[in-house]
Formats: structure tokens, sequence, C-alpha cells
């Protein structure tokens, strides 16, 4: 059986991020214009503009992992997830290092704030998760099973490490 390690050890980065929030508190978020849309502010930065800024001024080495760990939106409606989307939208085009953050090194578990907790439906309450996680990825997950969303993802071969995702807020 061939090895399919490395020739030799390499230094994975892990970036970790949690509870963004994003919402109407949101601290980078504008006010909201009479079109519904959030409103440039040129005096502010945006979080993904900071976020790019901090990671492109780390001198990395090697494959880059980003690991978000839930509370993306703060109720887990639709222009939330938006918001949450094209943050992660942008970060994905930042080169880190040598590297890149993209679908096969971006991990994402869901936070209580990312289900809807009024639905007495499992599907419902994981509407705009689910959907947010499929287009970000690609994938087709059913909003009713959110327990497929539960893996154990092999990156042995491009990052040399093995990532386990699991969804604490099923039973939420």
């Amino acid at each position: 059986m061939p090895n399919s390690f490395p020739d030799k050890v390499c230094q994975v980065n892990l970036l970790h991020i949690s509870d963004l929030h994003f919402g109407k508190y949101h601290r980078f978020q504008s006010d909201v214009t009479p079109m519904a849309e959030h409103a440039a502010d040129a005096r502010f930065p945006t979080l993904a503009q900071k976020f790019s800024e901090d990671i492109r001024s780390l001198k990395l080495e090697g494959p880059v992992v980003l690991c978000c760990t839930g509370d993306f939106v703060e109720t887990a409606n639709i222009e939330e997830y938006s918001s949450a989307e094209k943050f992660l939208q942008h970060i994905m085009n930042v080169a880190v290092g040598g590297s890149s953050i993209n679908k096969n090194s971006l991990f994402m578990v869901p936070g209580n704030h990312d289900v809807v907790y009024d639905k007495s439906e499992i599907g419902y309450r994981f509407q705009q998760w689910t959907e947010f996680y499929n287009r970000l990825h690609g994938s087709n997950f059913k909003r009713e099973d959110p327990w497929g969303m539960c893996s154990v993802h092999d990156r042995i071969d491009s990052h040399g490490l093995v990532v386990v995702t699991l969804n604490s807020s099923i039973y939420i």
C-alpha cells in the first residue's frame, strides 16, 4: 500500500474564527439604506478588509486551513447569511503566504445563533444554514439532515491533516 503521507513534515497553519454575529448590531456593518442595502462607509473598513489585512501580514509557509465555528449570524435570517457569505467569499480570494483559502480548506459548523429556534420542523430550523453551507461548498446537503454535515474531512494529501466537523446545534 502506498504511503499517502508527505515525504517531509510540513507546517499546517490553522486560522480559527468564531462568533462573527453578522446582523443588526455587527460592529463592522453600516446603516441600512432606504433600499435595504448596507451603505458603504469609507470611514470604517469592513470585517473582510481587516481580516484580509491581518492574514496577509502573516508570514506563513505551508497549507492554510480556516475553521469557522459557529454564530456566523445573529438571528439566522437570509440578510445576515448574505453578509456572512460575502465575508467568506472575500476571504477565499485572499492569498495567504504561498497558499489561499478555498472550499477544500474552509471548515464550518453552525452555532446556536445560526438556527431558527421557533420552527417546529428541523428542516425549517436549518434552512438558511444549509443553503449558506451548500453555496460556499458546492454541496447539496438537505436541510432535513443536519447530521449529514457532521463529517470527517480527509485532507492528508493536500494539507497533511484530518478535520472532523460536528454540529452541536442539531438538537436546538
